[in-house]
């Protein structure tokens, strides 16, 4: 039987608003993570066992733990599903003065989680600067030939 009991939002981590990186199951390659976005926290038995699989399906568990219902940023936004808060990974968002004024993070300060994020890479050709690339944390690397000096996260995309 699905148990859920709502939570009041104590103060801890996750709260709405918040974005969170869940690792999705891809087959044939190495899995990827995707940003999400927090609208919700309660207790329950039920949610997606992660990494996620396409489509995401909920399972009933023998034990009730915390979970963050989820909307997956930049693919479905129509949808939400339930992901354990302890399968989340935190995502700070312009935690640095600099940071929130340009949106450009230096390599040398901090790398991405993972994932796709926008790049600033100055030794490639007029016109190609700037691309979205891919962060492999595993191997420490953005996609791509070019030197990577900035990093940023994708934009939301437009709501109309």
């Amino acid at each position: 039987m699905n148990e859920f009991k709502l939570r009041a939002e104590d103060g801890s981590w996750p709260r709405f608003g918040d974005y969170a990186v869940v690792e999705q199951k891809r087959h044939f390659s190495s899995n990827e993570m995707y940003y999400h976005k927090v609208v919700a926290t309660l207790e329950s038995n039920s949610w997606v066992d992660v990494p996620v699989q396409s489509p995401a399906t909920e399972s009933l568990h023998d034990t009730s733990e915390r979970i963050a219902i989820v909307i997956c940023c930049g693919v479905d936004e129509s949808k939400t599903y339930r992901v354990r808060v302890a399968d989340l990974h935190k995502v700070e968002v312009a935690s640095r003065p600099g940071e929130a004024m340009s949106g450009w993070i230096k390599c040398s300060d901090r790398l991405p989680v993972c994932g796709y994020v926008l790049t600033y890479r100055p030794s490639a050709p007029s016109g190609n600067k700037i691309a979205t690339l891919n962060y492999d944390s595993h191997q420490e690397r953005f996609g791509g030939q070019y030197l990577v000096t900035h990093w940023q996260p994708l934009p939301s995309p437009p709501t109309e």
